[in-house]
């Protein structure tokens, strides 16, 4: 099982990819600033099961659905394009119900990604990302009063 980590670099900040991450002892120097990033492998059991963020080593992880934003954009301006060509009357809403109904059927056949509550790194490929809660506002809020490092993926 590859696992790749997408992660934000704690040097410059930039976005990135490691494939096969748990088959390295770092993610290499970043293309911007030159900085080394450690991965932490006690995080990674044999069998793919994640007890941790690679990246950063936090016990604390949720899931999201891996849906390729590029596809997202596209369905978003099809029906945009679409209720252009059928601006009169009820009609020129269809586009919204037949989105939200790609969107049902496409959501239960999506790979399950763990994210960092910390670091937000994300980490596709892993064993048991089904397993994990979802997102808990309440949960990352109270992370972010005590622990003061904890850094948003939107770069607030």
């Amino acid at each position: 099982m590859s696992v790749t980590l997408e992660l934000d670099c704690p040097g410059c900040e930039l976005s990135r990819r490691v494939t096969d991450a748990q088959r390295i002892d770092d993610a290499g120097p970043c293309p911007r600033c030159n900085h080394q990033t450690p991965l932490s492998h006690g995080s990674l059991a044999d069998d793919g099961t994640l007890h941790g963020c690679l990246l950063c080593g936090g016990p604390d992880l949720y899931r999201i659905k891996q849906f390729p934003r590029k596809i997202g954009l596209i369905f978003i301006a099809a029906a945009a394009i679409a209720g252009l060509f059928f601006l009169d009357g009820w009609v020129a809403f269809l586009p919204l119900p037949l989105l939200a109904l790609a969107d049902m059927l496409l959501h239960p056949l999506l790979p399950d990604v763990a994210v960092c509550y910390r670091c937000s790194s994300h980490h596709q490929g892993t064993a048991d990302a089904h397993q994990l809660k979802t997102y808990d506002l309440e949960f990352a809020s109270s992370l972010e009063r005590t622990i003061p490092w904890v850094r948003k993926r939107d770069g607030s």
